[in-house]
Parts: C-alpha cells; structure tokens; sequence
C-alpha cells in the first residue's frame, strides 16, 4: 500500500516538474508548439493550467492553429479523420445531425456501420425554407431565399450567428428580371481573417444577361462591400456547391460540355481567377470536393473514375491520385462525393432509403451501406377531411474537418429569434 502511494506520488512529482518546464518555455515557442498540435489534443491542454486555458482559448490563438491546420499541403490536414454530417429538410424545418461510422463494420458493407453522432441541431422558418450555401471546415452556413443566412458550427457550440444582411443576394424570379446569387467561405492568410464571398447573377425576362456582382464579408464585421473584380460570366451556371479550400473558393461552372472549367475567387487578392484542369472534360461527368485538405476533382464516366489532387494552389500543380476502370453499375453519377477516412463517398436517394457508397482508396473497394434513420415521408389532415404530403428530403451527406474556430468570437450567437422569423427548435449534444 505504502509502495503504491509513493508510486502515485512520484508520478505526481514528474507531471509538476514538466507542467514547470512547459511553462518556462518562451510564450512565442508556446504557442507555436501547442499550434502544431491537433484539436483533440488542444482540448486536452486546457485542463493542464489556467494559463494554457487561456493562451489557448484566445482568438489569436484559434486563427493562428486553423491557419496552421488548412495550409495547402499541411501534413495535420492531411491527418485528420472527416467527420460526416447529414443534413434533410421538412417544409421549413431543417435538420443537421451528425453520423459516426465504425470503421471496422463500414468496410464490410454493414449498415449498422453508420449511425447517428453527437450533435442534431434543428431549424425552423416560419417564411421560407432553408438551405446549405456551403461548408468550411466545422462551419455550416444555411441560408434562404431572401438573402438571409446564417452560420452553425458542426461541432456543437449552442446557438446560431446570423450575418449581416443581403439584401443583395435575394432570390427573385418574375416578368421583369430573375436573380440568383452563390456563398462561400475561407481564410485570407494575409490578414488573419475569415471572408465569406457572394456573387450575384442577373438576367432579363429573355433571359439574357444583366449584370453580374461580388461581394465580401470579413467575418466579424457589420457590412458586406462590393469588391472590384467582376465576376465571370460562367458563374451564372453552376450546378455543384462551391468547394473551400486552399485560400479560395471554387466553383465547376458551364453548361455546355465543351466550356466547363473552374472559376476561383482568391481570398486575398479577392479576386476572380481561372483555376485550370488536368485535362479537357468533354462527356464526363465532374465534381469538385475537398480531400486531404486540397482541391480535387473527380472524373467518373460509364465503369472509370479518375482522381485529381491539386497540390499547389498557386502554381496550378495536379497530380494524378487514384483510377479505378472496374465500378459497379449502380454507382450514382449526380451526387457530389464527400471525404472519409480512407477515401470518398456518395450518395443516392430514394423515398425509402439514403444509399451511401463508401470507396475505400487503399484497397479500390466499394461498400454499400443503407442509411434511413430520417422521416422520409408524413401526411397532415387538412380542415376537409383531405391529406396534404410533405416530403422529408436529404440535401445532402457531407464531410466536414474539426478546427478551433468558434462562431461566439465573431458575434453574439443567437439561440431562438424574437422576431419569429426562425426558431432553434432542437440543439443537443449526447453523450458518447
């Protein structure tokens, strides 16, 4: 007994004495050591002191350590396991509910593999539904057609920022003029700061083109402001969500097979660039996503899909990472694919069931595995006696990366609204 407790009380004494040593070090070494470390770990640092609770809990700190983690060809990017989140809509109400898979179940095609996660935030519009403008890392953006949006942190910090409005980006579509407008996110490495961009299209009742805008939100700031550099004119035909990674924000954009190309708009310049492609795409279909922290571009077409990595932003490197000529009939074309841990997914939809198809890189395996733990369909009684139907339907499967940022450093986070536009009907956070 007496053995034990002087064990106990050395080991004591040797976690003292490199608590001491840790904090001897200089505050710039510090922090730039606890900067390399991933999330998890960050979080584990703040139960050793008050004062590394501090330093780590600060803003600066938190851009400093995301900055860090999304650099192009950052090898703890490169680390880090994706998360899942999938996200449906019932008439005005919205849910985001975070999955977790068993690895050891989802290689085997098991679809017990895919169940639900911590976090299920649910979101009610009493005007017009919501929908997903885009995801950076752990932030989620919903936004409406009348220009509103407003920012949820996949990671399960309370409550909502609503950004400033946007009035700008309302959806309209009548006799004289229709408009439609696209969102994205990232981080200008110049400034230290997170920008949100908007462009805008309009086009006349012969549908012709009008004009086309941008404008950018400095997160954190009251007001959007138009930016200089118009916007391309291939922008008013996009049928993928933006893809946010490497200081930009990236669209496929075109209608026509033969004029499909990536429109970028650089952060920092805050500009609107031609990222160019591999190769030419002619009957192809093409997505874009996000894997390993870099752009990538997927080419699938009939039983071939080939990969691309971009690894230098700047000077337009690609290298080919993965080709495969032997898939599965049933594969679906139309889904965007999504990150895991050992490759990508899609997804395809029924009013049964979600079917989501994991490719595991490593090995070129495919595995189905059937998700269906969200209401698919209901019927209300009308006053008449009738049935009135209102689809559930998923908008979409998405991956998402774990960082620091924290919505509350950038605005009062909103938990229900006054004024009835929206509610947070449901936010909770289970245990694991």
């Amino acid at each position: 007994m007496m053995a034990r407790e002087r064990q106990r009380s050395s080991s004591d004494d040797d976690d003292d004495a490199m608590k001491k040593q840790l904090m001897e070090l200089p505050v710039d070494i510090l922090v730039d050591i606890l900067s390399r470390l991933p999330v998890k770990s960050v979080g584990c640092i703040k139960c050793v002191s008050k004062t590394l609770l501090d330093m780590v809990s600060n803003i600066s700190f938190s851009t400093l350590h995301t900055r860090s983690l999304i650099a192009t060809n950052s090898a703890a990017a490169a680390d880090q396991v994706p998360r899942l989140m999938c996200c449906s809509r019932d008439d005005l109400l919205v849910t985001l509910q975070s999955l977790k898979y068993k690895d050891d179940t989802l290689t085997k095609g098991k679809d017990d593999s895919l169940t639900k996660g911590r976090y299920t935030v649910t979101i009610s519009s009493s005007t017009t539904p919501f929908f997903l403008r885009f995801v950076f890392c752990n932030v989620f953006c919903l936004g409406t057609e009348n220009g509103d949006c407003m920012l949820v942190n996949g990671l399960g910090e309370r409550g909502v920022l609503r950004l400033p409005k946007s009035s700008f980006a309302r959806l309209e579509s009548g006799p004289i003029t229709y408009r439609n407008s696209g969102f994205g996110m990232g981080f200008d490495d110049k400034t230290n700061t997170f920008k949100i961009v908007c462009f805008t299209h309009e086009r006349d009742a012969h549908n012709l083109h009008k004009s086309m805008t941008a404008h950018v939100l400095v997160l954190g700031t009251n007001s959007w402001r138009q930016v200089s550099s118009p916007p391309p004119n291939e922008l008013s035909w996009i049928d993928q969500e933006p893809v946010c990674v490497n200081g930009a924000v990236h669209w496929w954009t075109g209608l026509l097979s033969d004029d499909r190309r990536i429109v970028s708009f650089d952060l920092r310049r805050e500009e609107f660039c031609w990222t160019p492609t591999p190769h030419r795409y002619l009957y192809s279909h093409i997505s874009l996503f996000s894997l390993r922290g870099s752009l990538a571009i997927v080419e699938r077409s009939f039983s071939r899909m080939e990969i691309w990595v971009l690894k230098s932003f700047n000077e337009k490197q690609w290298v080919r990472y993965y080709y495969e000529n032997k898939l599965p009939d049933d594969l679906p074309f139309l889904s965007s694919p999504g990150e895991w841990e050992h490759g990508i997914f899609f997804t395809s939809n029924d009013f049964c069931r979600t079917l989501v198809f994991f490719i595991d890189l490593r090995f070129g395996s495919i595995n189905r595995v059937k998700y269906s733990s969200y209401k698919v369909m209901h019927h209300e009684y009308t006053k008449t006696g009738g049935c009135s139907y209102t689809e559930t339907f998923l908008l979409g499967m998405y991956s998402y990366s774990e960082t620091l940022i924290s919505l509350k450093d950038y605005g009062d986070l909103e938990e229900a609204s006054s004024s009835s536009d929206y509610l947070i009907e449901d936010y909770m956070v289970s245990k694991d």
